[in-house]
This record gives C-alpha cells, sequence and structure tokens, in this order.
C-alpha cells in the first residue's frame, strides 16, 4: 500500500508576528515549524476515513500553530489565523474530494456561527 504525506507547514516571520499575522508557506519555502502527517488514499475511500484525517489534519494544525485557544486576543488572532491557514493548506495538498467537500462544511459551519 503506497503511503501519502501531508505536512503542515508555517512560516513565522518576526515582522509579521509583530503586525499579529502570521502566513502559512509552501514546503520550499517552510521556515517554521512542520507537522507530517501519514495516510494512505485507502484511508479516504470512506466518508469516515476522511473524517478520521480531517481530525488528525486539525490536531496537526493545533500543534503547529498554539495558542488558538488563549483568551489574550493578541496571540489567539494570529494564531487561529496560522491554524486555519495551516489546515486549508493541508486539504489543498491532498487533493481529494471527500476531504475538500469536509473542510468547506466545517469551515462554513464556523464561518456562520
Amino acid at each position: 500500500m503506497v503511503r501519502q504525506i501531508a505536512a503542515l507547514f508555517l512560516s513565522v516571520l518576526t515582522s509579521s508576528l509583530l503586525a499579529g499575522a502570521a502566513s502559512a508557506a509552501t514546503p520550499a519555502d517552510a521556515a517554521g515549524p512542520s507537522v507530517t502527517v501519514k495516510y494512505s488514499r485507502a484511508d479516504l475511500a470512506s466518508d469516515k476515513g476522511a473524517q478520521i484525517l480531517y481530525a488528525r489534519l486539525k490536531r496537526a494544525a493545533r500543534s503547529v500553530c498554539p495558542d488558538t485557544d488563549s483568551l489574550d486576543l493578541v496571540r489567539s488572532v494570529p494564531a487561529r489565523a496560522c491554524y486555519e491557514a495551516a489546515l486549508a493548506n493541508a486539504v489543498e495538498h491532498i487533493k481529494q474530494p471527500q476531504l475538500t467537500a469536509l473542510h468547506a462544511q466545517q469551515t462554513s459551519r464556523h464561518a456562520s456561527s
């Protein structure tokens, strides 16, 4: 079985942090922390498999972008932007319709609440 890898990369520039922003980077540009999430295409053969992988990607994004739940807005706002960008980047990198649809559903649910 062929294993695929999705990597969450974050390039955190000092000037970006001072401005209160974080940016997602491509693997070639990644200078910050990264987490590798291994999966197989078979994991994505079902809705349940896509949900499990999505949960793993969310955990990985949280580990790369800590402080998303901080009560300090100076820390939580850029951390949340980092988390959302890292997760979106990983989903886009995998290019799997079920996972993409699940991400769209989850992000629209959060946007409307």
